[in-house]
């Protein structure tokens, strides 16, 4: 796999790190990536894997752009209003990296697609909002062998962890059931300050390229929660369950 002078010079600040170098650079670009959810989450994790090289990356979404996802869904601008956000995220990708293989899908994540959806690639990003999709593609991840890099904000406090990884836990080693529906609300209907999503889904991406060369300690087995409104943050370690059904 080579590079081309251009390549090398987009690149160029990446292989001059030695955890990373020629060879993390050509992983990044050989790695398959879905990342599932186009909003606030998504926009910072697609945009840094796209400038980061990553070769193929497919986004799972099938919402429109509403005028209220422009205050923190960078990739989406007030022109993207009422297009779908798979649609926007494609061009927005295209002007950051052409050699991107960008693949887009406008679809609900369900039970009957979700594993052709996602069988057959190397990660998992999830940036959804609601804890029906959360556990269903938790439970896919599992069954296809597959690392989950994990992701929730709400309202000023942020939570990152990574699962299904080298035989360690899931998401249902850390809660074993969903809330009941209703019980807990969403970013939109709770809200959330706008700079939250960047900083968490920066920490997905970073998260993510790590496990993609091999390099650093990174959240497997952990769960780091962040309180912007605060500035602390803490690290909780997360063991398998016994009682797990994905042992």
């Amino acid at each position: 796999m080579a590079f081309t002078n251009e390549q090398l010079e987009r690149y160029s600040r990446h292989i001059i790190l030695k955890e990373i170098g020629v060879k993390g650079q050509k992983r990044i670009k050989a790695a398959r990536v879905v990342v599932c959810g186009a909003g606030s989450l998504g926009s910072s994790v697609i945009q840094y894997l796209a400038a980061a090289g990553v070769g193929t990356i497919k986004v799972i979404d099938d919402n429109d752009v509403s005028l209220a996802d422009v205050s923190s869904q960078v990739l989406h601008s007030s022109r993207d209003v009422n297009r779908p956000k798979v649609a926007s995220v494609k061009d927005k990708v295209r002007n950051i990296n052409k050699s991107i293989e960008f693949e887009a899908e406008n679809v609900r994540l369900n039970a009957d697609n979700i594993a052709e959806l996602i069988d057959g690639y190397d990660l998992v990003i999830d940036c959804t909002d609601n804890y029906k999709a959360r556990y269903m593609i938790n439970d896919a991840c599992a069954l296809f062998d597959i690392p989950l890099v994990f992701a929730s904000i709400y309202q000023y406090e942020g939570r990152v962890g990574i699962f299904n990884h080298n035989g360690g836990p899931c998401l249902r080693c850390l809660y074993p059931e969903p809330p009941e529906p209703g019980l807990v609300p969403t970013c939109a209907e709770g809200g959330t300050i706008s700079p939250l999503a960047g900083i968490i889904g920066s920490i997905q991406a970073n998260e993510a390229l790590k496990l993609i060369i091999g390099i650093g300690d990174h959240l497997d087995g952990k769960l780091l929660t962040f309180d912007s409104l605060y500035l602390s943050s803490r690290i909780l370690n997360v063991k398998k369950d016994s009682k797990c059904p994905h042992l």
